[in-house]
């Protein structure tokens, strides 16, 4: 996993992936400096760790770096940040709550970009049929699907996945 974090808040977190480290984060983050977590860096891996391990964290009062995210942007990120643990929302209920212009498309396309995994719990977000669609995190649906295994959510119906290739 990797975080990067400011004075701010959290600017990134990164769910695992293999050939990723602070080279290959940088030209997307910006300049990175390696150095050891302060206090509530420090809690955040905690909990991290703690919602590996099958507890549930509350991950909403972690305080993001909100610079880089557009007031859509954040009025969806908010909304999903307050859909606890094991629970899942449609992008058309996402996309109600927070007054997307986009629909439930673009708050897909914002989901898309979410450089918070976990702290802002895109995995919970499913499609309008209860089924699991689009997640762009590393190891895509199957990632999606053991998140949500792990909070306890119930599966979609019918366990049937949707999918789309072009």
């Amino acid at each position: 996993m990797g975080l990067v974090w400011s004075e701010h808040g959290v600017r990134s977190f990164r769910l695992p992936r293999q050939e990723e480290d602070v080279a290959t984060l940088a030209p997307r983050m910006g300049p990175i400096r390696e150095q050891d977590p302060v206090g509530w860096v420090e809690d955040l891996i905690r909990r991290v760790h703690l919602y590996t391990d099958g507890g549930q964290p509350c991950f909403s009062d972690v305080r993001l770096d909100w610079t880089a995210a557009s007031a859509g942007d954040r009025r969806i990120y908010e909304c999903l940040r307050a859909v606890e643990h094991g629970q899942t929302i449609t992008y058309g209920e996402v996309a109600r709550r927070a007054k997307a212009a986009g629909g439930a498309l673009g708050v897909g396309q914002i989901m898309a970009r979410n450089p918070w995994p976990l702290i802002v719990p895109c995995h919970r977000v499913v499609g309008a049929n209860g089924k699991l669609v689009g997640f762009s995190a590393p190891g895509g649906i199957i990632t999606k699907m053991r998140l949500l295994q792990l909070e306890g959510a119930k599966p979609p119906q019918d366990g049937q996945q949707a999918s789309f290739a072009f």
